[in-house]
């Protein structure tokens, strides 16, 4: 616990170094021993005998005293107080980490350090005088904005440490008194500097008074949820030393040396200590390294001290939320730089152009080019020249006219996807009115209100019965035949349309249940085309754009503007070829695509296709996959399949920001394969801002909400006047002179910068959900079934389980070939998952259901049965189940347990957990890892991990298992035909006085060496006593002969049911298949496991040939005892000494055993021929040839 080490320098100087467990000692502790030591130093220099201080108390009576606290009124008081002070629900800090956090805490850790300056750190005096508070508070409140301003959390639990010495006479006393305290501070509703600094002195003060009460005891008595990835109560310390020690004493001077020490034990640490020689704040953050990297505990160290600065400046009234967090480079480079597309903005209103005219232009100068194609499912396809696009779109424009469509006209258009559609959405664009394109199949409700909504005017359908659902609704509604039915307009095409008039609408979900309509202007739609032109390079580098979206969905409106705009060729794929990926293939071969926008869903089936077929996608130029996250790994594998000429583009936006307003191209070498992909930087025309809840940027690492600017951002929704204002907000971002406010639209979506300036998503404002008081992302959760090799694809919900309340559900699609196996699955999710995060469902599914436009429809997923989530009372049954069960029924006073249960919801805590552990380790001789445990806390989960270190630890780890560990002699026991030393636990049991030590099989033909040399590493002197039970008795005896052949003594060599094999043959297969028929239902019996009992079956046949190609012939010097089972006793009559006679020099004697061969070491036989190997082995027996 306490280590000295004293080093030599030179002939008068020395350096003493102490090192000392934090269980004996604290800082205190550690300042009386300094200020002792040199007062023994100094006196024992000048010839003096020391003379320390009295010794007043002793760490007893503190422990004494904290018993009597305890027990009186006090104590319940202090309680009440933490009661009251923590939050119903103790919120877990989310820092935003560098790398996955663990699914158990990790203890690894660095220091960074950083000082305040001398101005700085006066100033924190100045605020604390100002104020009534004390510099200790007024580095708290700091910290507690920089933790606030990192996570997006209002309520901040810190812990910070007390001396816990309430008593004068425990000053001095060495020893660990500290106690943490859990301090919380409340930050919603934006108090402002003064409030703040009140709130902390109050916190502070409080928790000073009630500072006796054990932290470890608190822990327990709120009962919080346990989670093994994180520490209780806080995962953030604050300390300030002010222990006073003299920089000068007898004449030495004393430096401070700030070494890294204690790191790593909560997420992260700040600490501190003023330093009276230049009057400066001398700080480190202690943080976790599996957590952090050092650049960002550097930003941090910035950020803090940024904060602090600007808070010990700000008048008291001043918000927190507008103190300065970041300084002005680093600003610049988030507002000005990152946000910014690296292509600048070309489009003014002198240069616009609206995208119908780009159109006409095209089919000016290429009349004859293919504009449309449509392949039909029989073969062939339907196509239109540019000049035929063009002139009928300008008809179809001027009989619309007629019907009063024009500027601020809104037209609906109901049809399916075919040429006509191309024709009738230009030809509304160029009659001065906006489309709202529709699926035929919409009910008749919901375009009733959006016609109410937008203000329509004209209905286009498919049909007659189409037309018949809008007849009670005031607009005109005709087919495209009625249409062309209708008089052209006389007068020639409108003028152009304003830049800011309506180009089209589209509908999005709304959280009223009603859709909203986006209103799309013709600047926002070709200032789009003007940065996929440039970024994409259309006009040069593709020329055949293949189309899957529904007319719906705003990104059919992007492909059309890419490839007419461009020149290119429009291929309209009908919606089956969503579903049938092989034709989808050849319809991209057959039409010569070479630009694609395909959602994940659907690239994902090509992908299997073309790997199945052995095909490749390196014929695309263009391939773009937005509108939905898919992860780094697919989009490597995409990439070897389209090859280095292929353009692959992840691309992000959103209908209110017209279309795309953020790409991504490769490469993803710097990228976890688990991770999604980025979004990337801001096309053309189009800035990307993460900001706060308070609407200021956020640094790299820091989630925010992602805002998009620029000319993309669309109208507002129609007729949503409130909807719209609190969606789409002007904001001044830039703090430079003549910097300019910026109209922009909050997506909802919550992102973070990386240190290279992409811009990653993380989810939803509200996605994340909320299970008996944790935080639970569902992308994790689909993150690790995803890895799952028996399933294709799976999505995780929130349902209601029986009880009422909320419950994870997966759905689940298995890939071919394979089935549903509920118990596996939640084994693979309990290796990576906290228990909580495993869903309670799994609904298993032929295939997901899916919208019109490729993503999952949550809402078309069925309710789970109620069997199905149910943890029914499975009972253990694997010889490890049963052991581990008993050991809780024991532990948590339960009568009864199941496989399911977890063991921290039934009465589990991690004093109990060391207990178990202890019991375990007791049982089956091995010790397993603690961190195991907490990673799988039900009971099957348990056993399997006993069962995991005991047989998938590869043998040259794990050789052998020592049981009764620390008693002598040793009995060395050959594994039997199953391979496992397990299996003389229960020997180990009966023969307590012996340390067992059960050999595992160790494959090879020079197995026997092998033994031998590890029974002389664990037995260098005396003699040896060995034992084998089935084919281990076979391989007892030659081992006992090598050793003897080494000059080893060895005492006895028992053989447990052994039949001698005196001649060397080979089993053949039919007499391996037997043998592995009988040992493999045994197997299967007691492991529970098919792939525990391969693995064994393999080992064994190998054992088999062994030892038929090693009889056993010759003899040893050591006694032999045979003890058989009860039905071969017949064969060894007296005189009769059977296959051993002869085989030692000594003596051989033979023993009736217990029992048929199988069942001599089950519990029922094991007492008694436990008693005959004592019997052998101390030398009663009557031996005799």
């Amino acid at each position: 616990l306490v280590r000295f080490r004293l080093f030599k320098r030179g002939h008068d100087r020395w350096i003493i170094m102490k090192a000392v467990h934090h269980i004996v000692s604290d800082a205190i502790s550690t300042f009386t021993f300094i200020e002792e030591l040199f007062q023994v130093y100094e006196a024992l220099r000048q010839g003096q005998e020391p003379q320390l201080p009295p010794v007043e108390a002793r760490y007893l009576d503190f422990l004494n005293q904290q018993n009597t606290f305890l027990a009186g009124r006090e104590a319940a008081a202090m309680l009440d107080y933490w009661r009251s002070h923590l939050p119903a629900e103790v919120p877990l800090l989310d820092l935003p980490t560098d790398k996955p956090r663990p699914a158990v805490q990790t203890h690894n850790g660095a220091s960074e350090f950083f000082a305040l300056d001398a101005g700085l750190s006066a100033r924190v005096h100045a605020l604390a005088r100002a104020h009534h508070v004390t510099p200790f508070m007024v580095l708290l409140s700091a910290y507690y904005l920089l933790l606030h301003r990192y996570s997006g959390q209002d309520h901040i639990v810190v812990g910070s440490p007390v001396t816990g010495r309430t008593r004068q006479d425990f000053a001095s006393v060495y020893g660990y008194f500290v106690n943490p305290l859990p301090l919380h501070a409340d930050l919603t509703g934006d108090p402002s500097v003064a409030d703040l600094l009140e709130q902390v002195r109050r916190t502070v003060l409080g928790g000073l008074d009630n500072q006796e009460y054990p932290f470890v005891l608190l822990v327990d008595e709120l009962g919080l949820q346990h989670d093994p990835s994180r520490s209780a109560v806080f995962q953030a310390m604050f300390i300030l030393l002010t222990h006073k020690v003299a920089t000068e004493q007898y004449g030495y001077r004393l430096e401070y040396i700030e070494l890294p020490e204690e790191e790593g034990q909560f997420d992260i640490t700040l600490s501190a200590y003023e330093d009276e020689s230049d009057h400066r704040f001398h700080c480190v953050f202690k943080y976790n390294t599996d957590l952090f990297l050092p650049q960002t505990m550097r930003r941090m160290a910035a950020h803090y001290t940024r904060l602090l600065d600007d808070m010990t400046r700000a008048p008291g009234e001043h918000p927190v939320s507008r103190l300065e967090m970041l300084d002005a480079g680093e600003r610049e480079q988030l507002v000005g730089e990152w946000s910014r597309p690296a292509l600048p903005s070309e489009t003014t209103d002198a240069s616009f152009t609206p995208v119908h005219a780009t159109i006409g232009e095209v089919a000016a100068a290429h009349p004859a080019s293919v504009a449309v194609t449509m392949p039909l499912p029989g073969g062939g396809a339907r196509r239109l020249t540019y000049a035929e696009l063009e002139r009928r779109a300008a008809d179809t424009a001027a009989r619309l006219r007629t019907l009063g469509v024009g500027d601020g006209s809104v037209v609906v258009v109901r049809l399916d996807k075919s040429p006509e559609l191309i024709v009738t959405l230009l030809a509304v664009l160029k009659a001065g009115g906006a489309y709202l394109p529709l699926r035929p199949d919409q009910p008749a409700d919901r375009i009733a209100h959006l016609v109410r909504t937008t203000g329509a005017t004209v209905v286009i359908v498919s049909g007659e019965p189409a037309r018949e659902e809008t007849a009670a609704l005031p607009v005109i509604a005709l087919t495209l035949d009625d249409l062309h039915a209708t008089e052209p307009h006389p007068d020639g095409p409108p003028p152009a349309p304003a830049p800011d008039s309506t180009a089209y609408v589209i509908t999005t979900s709304g959280s009223t249940g009603r859709p909203k309509a986006v209103r799309v202007s013709h600047r926002n739609l070709a200032s789009a085309y003007e940065a996929w032109r440039r970024e994409y390079r259309l006009e040069t580098d593709v020329r055949t754009h293949l189309q899957m979206a529904e007319p719906s969905f705003d990104v059919f409106t992007g492909d059309l503007v890419r490839a007419l705009c461009s020149g290119g060729n429009l291929v309209l794929a009908d919606r089956d070829l969503l579903f049938d990926t092989a034709r989808l293939y050849r319809t991209m071969r057959q039409e010569r695509v070479d630009c694609a926008e395909f959602v994940p869903a659907v690239v994902r089936g090509l992908m299997d296709h073309c790997v199945r077929a052995g095909l490749r996608l390196d014929f695309l130029r263009l391939l773009v996959v937005g509108s939905d996250a898919w992860k780094v790994a697919e989009y490597q594998r995409l990439s070897e399949l389209c090859g280095p000429a292929t353009r692959l583009v992840n691309s992000y936006g959103l209908t209110e920001a017209t279309i795309d307003s953020a790409f991504f191209e490769g490469p993803v070498d710097d990228l976890e394969p688990g991770l999604m992909v980025p979004i990337g930087r801001p096309l053309p025309n189009s800035t990307l801002h993460i900001l706060d809840t308070h609407g200021e940027p956020v640094p790299p690492g820091v989630p925010g909400e992602l805002w998009i600017g620029g000319d993309g951002v669309a109208l507002g929704y129609a007729g949503e006047t409130e909807q719209t204002a609190d969606r789409f907000i002007t904001r001044t971002l830039g703090k430079r002179p003549g910097a300019r406010p910026e109209r922009l639209y909050r997506t909802g979506d919550i992102a973070r910068w990386d240190a290279h300036g992409r811009v990653h998503l993380l989810g939803r404002t509200d996605g994340q959900v909320k299970l008996r008081g944790h935080r639970i992302e569902i992308g994790e959760i689909e993150a690790h079934l995803a890895q799952w090799p028996p399933l294709a694809r799976a999505v995780v919900t929130v349902t209601t389980d029986t009880g009422g309340e909320a419950a994870l559900c997966a759905y689940c699609v298995p890939a071919p070939g394979a089935a549903l196996d509920r118990r596996a699955l939640r084994r693979h999710l309990a290796g990576a998952l906290p228990s909580y995060m495993i869903p309670a469902y799994f609904v298993e599914l032929p295939a997901l259901p899916l919208t019109a436009n490729g993503k999952v429809d949550t809402a078309a997923l069925p309710a789970p049965r109620a069997e199905t989530g149910e943890r029914s009372h499975e009972e253990p049954v694997t010889l490890y189940e049963i052991s581990v069960a008993r050991h809780w029924k024991t532990l948590l006073g339960l009568e009864q347990v199941g496989l399911e249960d977890d063991f921290f919801e039934i009465g589990g805590s991690s004093i109990k957990l060391i207990e178990l552990l202890h019991h375990l380790r007791t049982e089956f001789g091995v010790s397993v890892p603690v961190s195991r445990l907490y990673q799988v806390t039900t009971l099957h989960g348990m056993a399997a991990a006993v069962q995991e270190v005991l047989h998938s630890t590869g043998t040259d780890e794990l050789p052998s298992l020592t049981f009764n560990a620390g008693q002598s002699p040793p009995l060395f026991c050959f594994p039997p035909a199953g391979g496992h030393g397990l299996v003389y636990r229960g020997l180990a049991a009966q023969l307590p006085e012996y340390a067992v030590i059960g050999f595992n099989y160790l494959p090879g033909d020079d197995k026997v060496a092998r033994y031998a040399d590890l029974v002389e590493t664990a037995r260098p002197e005396g003699p040896c006593l060995l034992l084998g039970y089935s084919l281990g008795g076979n391989l007892a005896f030659e081992t006992a002969k090598e050793l003897e052949r080494r000059g080893r003594r060895v005492g006895h060599v028992v053989i447990l049911d052994s039949r001698r094999i005196m001649e060397r043959y080979e089993p053949g297969d039919e007499g391996i298949r037997h043998f592995e028929a009988e040992l493999g239902d045994h197997l299967r019996k007691h492991t529970g496991s098919e792939a525990v009992a391969q693995e064994t079956l393999a080992h064994a046949a190998e054992y088999l040939t062994f030892c038929g190609r090693t009889p056993n012939t010759g003899t040893v010097d050591a006694p032999v005892s045979v003890i058989t089972d009860q039905e071969k006793a017949a064969l060894y009559a007296a005189g009769q000494h059977g296959t051993w006679h002869g085989s030692s020099t000594a003596t051989t004697v033979v023993l009736r055993g217990s029992g048929l061969h199988a069942d001599m070491l089950d519990p029922k036989h094991l007492p008694r021929n436990a008693a005959l190997i004592r019997t052998a082995l101390t030398g009663d027996a009557a031996h005799g040839d």
